[in-house]
């Protein structure tokens, strides 16, 4: 059977499932006075320095938006907002690029701000597929990265992160992550997020690639700009070692004492053959006085043992993964729409 081919023609979930998309998100306008003025923010608390009592920064929301968060420096104002959770309430979904569109220039018409020129500081591309088991059982395939280093699995996450702030990699139970705000449509269904961070120094990296100073919004509505951002996305992925797991055929285990014959098995495979393991017998009863018949008993058994069926076969963990990320990196890239 084709599980890839399985895997692929699962019954979608959804809000845009099985595809890539903006999650948080923080971009920087500079500082001036008409811009601070027009922010009209709420809930402002200043940020003071306790060496000199000098004000740090000072933050608040918009006026219009509570969700968004905005900071005022001396030479700068930074936003962060989350617009997945603003349009539908959870970031369980993934947003489509005409989404993220629509939603900016809603907020620039309310805010009267012009927020396409905005620097992007930090943008996190993620994508959240269904799965057919547990999420963290596809933590134990995934090994070490060329670049990044893995950590331990942590509360149903697995991170990549960089020495600096430079960019991180995230795998984890979603389903656990959202359990107090989880969409009654996603209630049944395990669902495992792959998100890369990506910040301020690895996003100018890009944007010196491409020919600019910084990426701007803006940037994010022009095909081949996002469609690159995309590529880093996967090629991250890919730059993961991936560790090919066993495990024991499920329907050789019917009963308690058939985990017996099975370690058997592979522990005959383990020496080599059933003729290195007679090999093996016939040294350890030489110089016993066990006869010629208890002795051939004996081989017998390991040649009853081996003859069994194949004992161990390969997770589907893997192949199931491997599936639904270039699935979705592939429904991305093939759906580039003009802004």
């Amino acid at each position: 059977m084709n599980t890839s081919l399985l895997y692929n023609n699962m019954k979608p979930f959804p809000k845009n499932g099985n595809s890539i998309g903006v999650d948080k998100l923080v971009f920087d306008l500079p500082y001036s006075i008409s811009l601070d003025n027009k922010l009209k923010l709420t809930n402002k608390i200043l940020n003071v320095s306790d060496d000199t009592g000098t004000v740090n920064y000072s933050t608040g929301k918009l006026a219009n938006n509570n969700n968004i968060e905005v900071r005022v420096y001396k030479n700068y104002i930074r936003f962060t907002l989350n617009p997945v959770m603003e349009i539908y309430g959870s970031n369980f979904y993934t947003l489509r690029k005409e989404e993220l569109r629509n939603y900016l220039l809603e907020l620039q018409e309310k805010s009267e701000i012009n927020l396409f020129n905005g620097a992007i500081r930090r943008l996190d591309l993620q994508t959240t597929a269904r799965m057919s088991h547990n999420p963290a059982s596809y933590f134990e395939v995934l090994g070490k990265h060329k670049h990044l280093m893995k950590s331990t699995p942590f509360k149903d996450t697995l991170y990549y992160n960089s020495i600096s702030k430079y960019k991180t990699l995230l795998f984890y139970n979603k389903s656990k992550k959202e359990r107090k705000n989880k969409p009654i449509k996603f209630k049944d269904g395990e669902y495992l997020r792959y998100e890369a961070q990506y910040h301020n120094k690895f996003l100018k990296e890009i944007a010196k690639k491409l020919g600019k100073k910084t990426l701007t919004l803006q940037d994010l509505f022009d095909d081949k700009i996002y469609n690159k951002l995309i590529q880093y996305w996967y090629n991250d992925y890919k730059e993961i070692y991936k560790e090919q797991k066993t495990m024991f055929i499920p329907n050789n285990i019917n009963k308690p004492s058939d985990i017996d014959k099975l370690l058997a098995s592979e522990g005959i495979k383990s020496i080599g053959n059933v003729e290195e393991t007679c090999k093996m017998i016939d040294a350890a009863l030489a110089d016993t006085n066990k006869n010629a018949s208890f002795i051939s008993k004996v081989k017998s058994r390991v040649k009853s043992i081996a003859d069994n069926e194949k004992a161990i076969m390969e997770t589907p963990f893997l192949e199931e993964l491997e599936s639904k990320i270039t699935q979705a990196f592939k429904n991305t890239t093939n759906s580039f729409i003009k802004p």
